[in-house]
Protein backbone atom coordinates (compact mmCIF):
# COMPACT_ATOMS: atom_id res chain seq x y z
CA UNK A 1 0.00 0.00 0.00
CA UNK A 2 1.15 3.52 -0.81
CA UNK A 3 0.15 6.86 0.73
CA UNK A 4 1.16 10.43 -0.06
CA UNK A 5 -0.12 13.63 1.53
CA UNK A 6 0.69 17.33 1.47
CA UNK A 7 -1.30 20.56 1.90
CA UNK A 8 -3.01 20.25 -1.51
CA UNK A 9 -2.85 16.66 -2.76
CA UNK A 10 -3.17 13.25 -1.17
CA UNK A 11 -3.15 9.85 -2.85
CA UNK A 12 -3.53 6.24 -1.83
CA UNK A 13 -2.94 3.08 -3.83
CA UNK A 14 -3.09 -0.54 -2.79
CA UNK A 15 -3.01 -4.05 -4.19
CA UNK A 16 -4.18 -7.27 -2.57
CA UNK A 17 -3.68 -10.92 -3.56
CA UNK A 18 -6.07 -13.53 -2.20
CA UNK A 19 -5.26 -17.20 -2.69
CA UNK A 20 -8.40 -19.23 -2.07
CA UNK A 21 -7.95 -23.00 -2.06
CA UNK A 22 -11.38 -23.57 -3.60
CA UNK A 23 -11.66 -20.59 -5.96
CA UNK A 24 -8.08 -19.80 -6.96
CA UNK A 25 -6.03 -16.60 -6.82
CA UNK A 26 -7.58 -13.15 -7.29
CA UNK A 27 -5.84 -9.78 -7.36
CA UNK A 28 -7.75 -6.64 -6.36
CA UNK A 29 -6.67 -3.03 -6.06
CA UNK A 30 -7.64 0.49 -5.04
CA UNK A 31 -6.61 3.94 -6.26
CA UNK A 32 -7.77 7.13 -4.56
CA UNK A 33 -6.91 10.81 -4.79
CA UNK A 34 -7.99 13.96 -2.98
CA UNK A 35 -7.38 17.63 -3.82
CA UNK A 36 -7.86 20.64 -1.52
CA UNK A 37 -9.39 23.10 -4.01
CA UNK A 38 -10.25 25.78 -1.41
CA UNK A 39 -9.45 26.31 2.26
CA UNK A 40 -12.63 24.51 3.32
CA UNK A 41 -13.33 22.40 0.22
CA UNK A 42 -11.79 19.17 -1.00
CA UNK A 43 -12.80 16.77 -3.77
CA UNK A 44 -11.88 13.11 -4.09
CA UNK A 45 -12.08 10.18 -6.49
CA UNK A 46 -11.92 6.45 -5.63
CA UNK A 47 -11.66 3.43 -7.94
CA UNK A 48 -11.41 -0.06 -6.53
CA UNK A 49 -12.03 -3.72 -7.27
CA UNK A 50 -13.14 -6.46 -4.89
CA UNK A 51 -13.43 -10.25 -4.64
CA UNK A 52 -15.77 -12.14 -2.32
CA UNK A 53 -15.83 -15.94 -2.12
CA UNK A 54 -19.08 -17.57 -0.96
CA UNK A 55 -18.90 -18.67 2.67
CA UNK A 56 -19.73 -22.13 4.04
CA UNK A 57 -23.31 -21.15 4.88
CA UNK A 58 -23.97 -19.88 1.34
CA UNK A 59 -22.46 -23.03 -0.16
CA UNK A 60 -23.79 -25.80 2.07
CA UNK A 61 -26.72 -24.56 4.15
CA UNK A 62 -29.81 -26.79 3.96
CA UNK A 63 -31.84 -23.57 3.56
CA UNK A 64 -30.96 -22.28 0.11
CA UNK A 65 -27.28 -23.25 0.02
CA UNK A 66 -25.72 -23.82 -3.40
CA UNK A 67 -22.37 -25.66 -3.70
CA UNK A 68 -22.04 -24.44 -7.31
CA UNK A 69 -21.84 -20.74 -6.39
CA UNK A 70 -19.02 -18.72 -7.94
CA UNK A 71 -17.18 -15.83 -6.22
CA UNK A 72 -18.49 -12.29 -6.56
CA UNK A 73 -16.25 -9.78 -8.32
CA UNK A 74 -16.83 -6.04 -8.53
CA UNK A 75 -15.41 -2.70 -9.63
CA UNK A 76 -16.51 0.50 -7.87
CA UNK A 77 -16.21 4.18 -8.81
CA UNK A 78 -16.88 7.09 -6.45
CA UNK A 79 -16.52 10.85 -6.63
CA UNK A 80 -17.28 13.20 -3.77
CA UNK A 81 -16.75 16.54 -2.10
CA UNK A 82 -16.17 17.53 1.54
CA UNK A 83 -17.10 21.05 2.58
CA UNK A 84 -16.54 22.97 5.81
CA UNK A 85 -19.77 24.97 6.24
CA UNK A 86 -19.21 26.67 9.60
CA UNK A 87 -16.77 26.35 12.46
CA UNK A 88 -17.09 22.70 13.47
CA UNK A 89 -19.77 21.90 10.88
CA UNK A 90 -18.75 19.78 7.88
CA UNK A 91 -20.79 18.37 5.00
CA UNK A 92 -20.11 15.68 2.42
CA UNK A 93 -21.72 14.64 -0.86
CA UNK A 94 -20.80 11.63 -3.00
CA UNK A 95 -22.08 9.60 -5.95
CA UNK A 96 -20.94 6.10 -6.81
CA UNK A 97 -21.48 3.07 -8.98
CA UNK A 98 -20.54 -0.57 -8.42
CA UNK A 99 -20.54 -3.11 -11.26
CA UNK A 100 -20.82 -6.70 -10.02
CA UNK A 101 -20.23 -10.04 -11.68
CA UNK A 102 -21.69 -13.27 -10.25
CA UNK A 103 -23.53 -11.42 -7.49
CA UNK A 104 -24.94 -13.87 -4.91
CA UNK A 105 -28.69 -13.46 -4.45
CA UNK A 106 -31.81 -15.52 -3.72
CA UNK A 107 -34.06 -16.70 -6.54
CA UNK A 108 -37.86 -17.08 -6.44
CA UNK A 109 -37.45 -20.48 -4.73
CA UNK A 110 -35.30 -18.91 -1.97
CA UNK A 111 -32.18 -20.68 -3.22
CA UNK A 112 -28.91 -18.78 -3.63
CA UNK A 113 -27.74 -18.23 -7.20
CA UNK A 114 -25.22 -16.08 -9.06
CA UNK A 115 -26.57 -13.11 -10.99
CA UNK A 116 -24.41 -12.70 -14.09
CA UNK A 117 -24.29 -8.90 -13.98
CA UNK A 118 -25.63 -6.33 -11.53
CA UNK A 119 -25.00 -2.69 -10.74
CA UNK A 120 -25.54 -0.51 -7.72
CA UNK A 121 -25.84 3.23 -8.43
CA UNK A 122 -26.22 5.58 -5.52
CA UNK A 123 -25.55 8.84 -3.75
CA UNK A 124 -24.82 9.90 -0.16
CA UNK A 125 -25.09 13.20 1.71
CA UNK A 126 -24.13 13.91 5.29
CA UNK A 127 -23.49 16.51 7.97
CA UNK A 128 -21.26 16.34 11.06
CA UNK A 129 -21.04 18.95 13.80
CA UNK A 130 -18.26 18.81 16.38
CA UNK A 131 -17.85 21.20 19.32
CA UNK A 132 -14.51 22.18 20.92
CA UNK A 133 -15.69 20.42 24.08
CA UNK A 134 -15.60 17.07 22.23
CA UNK A 135 -19.33 16.56 21.71
CA UNK A 136 -20.42 15.70 18.18
CA UNK A 137 -23.50 14.74 16.21
CA UNK A 138 -24.03 13.71 12.62
CA UNK A 139 -26.55 12.47 10.08
CA UNK A 140 -26.10 10.68 6.77
CA UNK A 141 -28.62 9.83 4.04
CA UNK A 142 -27.95 7.29 1.29
CA UNK A 143 -29.95 6.20 -1.76
CA UNK A 144 -29.01 3.26 -3.95
CA UNK A 145 -30.65 1.68 -7.00
CA UNK A 146 -29.91 -2.09 -7.13
CA UNK A 147 -30.34 -3.42 -10.67
CA UNK A 148 -29.87 -6.85 -12.23
CA UNK A 149 -28.81 -6.28 -15.83
CA UNK A 150 -30.84 -8.13 -18.45
CA UNK A 151 -29.04 -10.54 -20.78
CA UNK A 152 -29.92 -11.86 -24.24
CA UNK A 153 -32.38 -9.04 -24.90
CA UNK A 154 -34.13 -9.25 -21.52
CA UNK A 155 -34.94 -6.04 -19.63
CA UNK A 156 -33.11 -4.87 -16.55
CA UNK A 157 -34.89 -5.62 -13.27
CA UNK A 158 -34.63 -4.40 -9.70
CA UNK A 159 -32.87 -6.67 -7.24
CA UNK A 160 -35.20 -7.87 -4.50
CA UNK A 161 -34.79 -7.55 -0.72
CA UNK A 162 -32.39 -4.63 -1.02
CA UNK A 163 -33.58 -1.36 0.59
CA UNK A 164 -33.08 1.72 -1.54
CA UNK A 165 -32.85 4.27 1.26
CA UNK A 166 -31.01 4.46 4.57
CA UNK A 167 -30.54 7.15 7.21
CA UNK A 168 -27.87 7.06 9.92
CA UNK A 169 -27.84 9.39 12.93
CA UNK A 170 -25.05 9.47 15.51
CA UNK A 171 -24.03 11.48 18.57
CA UNK A 172 -21.35 11.19 21.22
CA UNK A 173 -18.30 12.55 23.01
CA UNK A 174 -14.64 12.21 21.97
CA UNK A 175 -11.96 13.12 24.51
CA UNK A 176 -8.34 11.99 24.88
CA UNK A 177 -9.12 10.10 28.10
CA UNK A 178 -12.47 8.54 27.17
CA UNK A 179 -15.37 8.69 24.77
CA UNK A 180 -18.72 7.17 23.89
CA UNK A 181 -21.27 7.37 21.09
CA UNK A 182 -24.61 6.01 19.91
CA UNK A 183 -25.64 5.31 16.33
CA UNK A 184 -29.00 4.46 14.77
CA UNK A 185 -29.32 3.24 11.18
CA UNK A 186 -32.73 2.87 9.54
CA UNK A 187 -33.46 1.06 6.27
CA UNK A 188 -36.47 1.57 4.01
CA UNK A 189 -38.79 -1.22 2.87
CA UNK A 190 -37.68 -3.34 -0.08
CA UNK A 191 -39.39 -5.20 -2.89
CA UNK A 192 -40.00 -8.93 -2.52
CA UNK A 193 -41.24 -11.70 -4.82
CA UNK A 194 -44.83 -10.89 -3.90
CA UNK A 195 -45.30 -7.17 -4.58
CA UNK A 196 -48.20 -7.07 -2.12
CA UNK A 197 -45.90 -8.04 0.76
CA UNK A 198 -42.64 -6.03 0.62
CA UNK A 199 -39.87 -6.55 3.13
CA UNK A 200 -40.53 -4.12 5.95
CA UNK A 201 -38.09 -1.41 6.90
CA UNK A 202 -36.02 -1.83 10.05
CA UNK A 203 -33.55 -0.07 12.32
CA UNK A 204 -30.27 -1.09 13.94
CA UNK A 205 -28.72 0.62 16.96
CA UNK A 206 -25.06 0.58 18.02
CA UNK A 207 -23.25 1.78 21.15
CA UNK A 208 -19.50 2.43 21.32
CA UNK A 209 -17.19 3.42 24.14
CA UNK A 210 -13.47 3.67 24.92
CA UNK A 211 -11.23 4.44 27.88
CA UNK A 212 -7.55 5.37 27.62
CA UNK A 213 -6.48 3.33 30.64
CA UNK A 214 -2.73 3.91 30.09
CA UNK A 215 -0.77 6.01 27.59
CA UNK A 216 -0.38 2.95 25.34
CA UNK A 217 -3.47 0.94 26.35
CA UNK A 218 -7.03 1.67 25.21
CA UNK A 219 -10.05 -0.35 26.33
CA UNK A 220 -12.92 -0.50 23.81
CA UNK A 221 -16.50 -1.78 24.14
CA UNK A 222 -19.14 -2.14 21.42
CA UNK A 223 -22.79 -3.22 21.65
Amino acid sequence: QHQYQDAVFSTQAGVRLEDNRQFGSHTTGQLAGRMQVLAGTSVYVNVGSAFHAPDANELYSTYGGNPNLQPEESVSYEIGVNQNLLQGLDGNLAVYRTDLKNMINSDSSYNLVNIDKARLTGAEAGLKWKLPSGWFTGMNYAYVQPIAEGLNGMKDSELLRRPRQSVTASAGLQLPAYGFSAELTTKSKAKDYNSSYPVKGYAVGNLHGYWQALPNVRVVANV
